[in-house]
């Protein structure tokens, strides 16, 4: 797991994972509708929702298979 700050990221962040970060912060406002956003097709896209975090504490780790999970907080606080 990476945490950090999308206003400043870090310069050991892979290129691809830079990109898709900086594509985000271009292209994301409180405009922007729920549901899914392609930037590459299925091979990359975004997700906006509206969700409630848990604490840290009362969620169990989670992996996945196929695709690698960014997520980034757009409004309020993590936990």
């Amino acid at each position: 797991m990476i945490i950090g700050n999308i206003h400043h990221l870090q310069p050991w962040l892979p290129a691809a994972l830079r990109e898709a970060i900086e594509h985000v912060i271009a292209q994301v406002s409180e405009a922007t509708p729920l549901g899914k956003h392609a930037i590459d097709g299925d091979n990359l896209f975004y997700l906006i929702s509206e969700d409630t975090t848990e604490p840290q504490a009362a969620r169990r780790a989670e992996y996945h298979a196929r695709y690698l999970d960014i997520q980034i907080v757009l409004r309020g606080s993590e936990g």
